[in-house]
């Protein structure tokens, strides 16, 4: 009988386990999901702030060499202004190359974080499943080991010497 009660609390506990690990992985799993938008949200920032730098460096250039007598229709003029747009260009791309990686990279982490959490869940239930397998086991092996009276001897009161 302690066998079984031993089981009982022990598959129990198994299944619970297995729930709080599946719990603690899908907790993980959003707060990775918060970090992943606060990066889009930081890329989207990053890329608006070069947006207006280069609007300002344009503003800039053009007042300057307007300032200098150039021309902005002036052939060197004009390539320095398109060098300056293609690095802006290039610019962007990169970050947003590197904040589409960065997201791809957590969206696949969050998903194996996940991904995890159910296999705790299920390695949760079969461990319950093998122990109480275990303790109906022990419970019916303990049941066959305990002697019986052989039903031929009858019992008169006194104590039979054998």
């Amino acid at each position: 009988m302690l066998n079984f009660l031993i089981a009982a609390i022990t598959v129990g506990s198994s299944i619970k386990a297995g729930k709080a690990r599946k719990e603690d992985a899908y907790a993980n799993a959003e707060q990775m999901e918060i970090e992943r938008t606060l990066n889009k949200s930081e890329a989207l920032e990053r890329s608006n702030f070069m947006a207006a730098e280069y609007s300002d460096s344009v503003s800039a250039n053009e007042a300057f060499f307007a300032f200098s007598g150039r021309d902005v229709s002036d052939m060197s003029v004009k390539a320095f202004l398109d060098r300056q747009r293609e690095v802006y260009a290039s610019d962007q791309t990169t970050l947003s190359q590197q904040s589409n990686i960065k997201n791809a990279a957590m969206s696949t982490q969050i998903s194996a974080t996940r991904s995890a959490g159910r296999s705790a869940l299920v390695a949760g239930y079969l461990g319950a499943v093998t122990e109480a397998a275990s303790g109906l086991y022990q419970a019916s092996r303990n049941k066959t080991d305990t002697p019986t009276r052989n039903k031929n001897i009858s019992y008169s009161g006194k104590r039979a010497s054998y």
